[in-house]
């Protein structure tokens, strides 16, 4: 080992001692330092890299493992892919420009837009209020990836094994009843913002997306029926806890008595009539009346 080489070994020696992290030098040392560091590091070895390789700490080829990879990335908690602070670090010690780290992360970015998408999967499952336009609109990011890696949302489904028809029907049965699905929460909608004098619809709280928020607080989700909430692939109201603690389900078919289930208030929509009746809207209570015989009369089930 030449005497120059031992000499900034045992520079980075002392640093070590002094509990400067050596791989990343930039975010410990003033500028001046850390610049006088590199260029000796330069005319001695080459390279930073090739300094530390030499003193043991990399592979000899100088590029950075799977590892350190995928350190450079996370997923948010809209589902979308971004860059960690290990991106400077590990081009710092790497002598990576932004076109060679781009190479080399292709595969490791490409794998992680599939664990988002992965993730999403797990966490929105069964898709309440997702069908293509609101996913499209609601993470735009995400549904990029879903084009890029299966083409369809119905081929990124099916890489599930769950047909197009099933996911989206809200309280799974079949393509009327996601129809009739989606015509209940209008309904409900039009009671509420008669009721309250206004009823937010699809306000979008961390990974939640509530249909109606009523007084700035209290959270209203519409369900075809109340079983439906019992559902092992309903993660409703477990994933709305962590957000708030005011959450009432309104359901269309099978009337039974008010109860709770974990911090959800679970009420017939006919509780909602008699406030209807005191500002004259007796024509809402008729038009939901006649819709929830409509569906019974069909046997639609929840």
């Amino acid at each position: 080992m030449t005497g120059s080489k031992e000499t900034f070994f045992e520079m980075l020696d002392s640093l070590i001692d002094s509990g400067v992290d050596i791989t990343k030098v930039a975010k410990h040392l003033p500028i001046k330092e850390y610049n006088r560091l590199r260029k000796q590091a330069v005319r001695v070895f080459g390279s930073y890299e090739q300094a530390l390789t030499e003193y043991g700490l990399f592979d000899s080829n100088g590029t950075p493992n799977g590892v350190e990879l995928h350190r450079c990335f996370t997923i948010t908690d809209d589902y979308e892919v971004s860059e960690t602070d290990e991106v400077p670090h590990l081009c710092d010690v790497y002598a990576l420009d932004e076109l060679s780290f781009r190479r080399l992360t292709k595969g490791i970015r490409k794998q992680v837009e599939i664990d988002a998408l992965d993730e999403f999967y797990r966490d929105q499952y069964p898709f309440d209020h997702l069908p293509t336009r609101v996913l499209r609109e609601t993470y735009p990011v995400l549904y990029g990836y879903l084009r890029k890696h299966y083409g369809t949302y119905k081929a990124y489904l099916a890489a599930y094994g769950v047909s197009y028809a099933f996911a989206l029907d809200r309280d799974f049965g079949g393509k009327d009843s996601a129809k009739n699905g989606h015509r209940f929460e209008y309904k409900l909608g039009e009671i509420l913002r008669e009721i309250y004098g206004d009823a937010e619809h699809h306000r979008k709280i961390g990974d939640c997306i509530p249909d109606f928020i009523v007084n700035g607080t209290e959270w209203i989700d519409a369900k075809l029926s109340a079983g439906t909430i019992y559902d092992s692939r309903c993660r409703t109201v477990e994933k709305y806890a962590r957000h708030t603690d005011e959450l009432t389900v309104y359901y269309a078919l099978g009337k039974a008595e008010p109860f709770t289930y974990e911090i959800a208030n679970v009420l017939h929509v006919s509780t909602l009539y008699s406030a209807l009746e005191r500002v004259g809207r007796e024509d809402l209570v008729r038009d939901m009346e006649s819709f929830i015989t409509a569906i019974d009369v069909t046997k639609e089930v929840a």
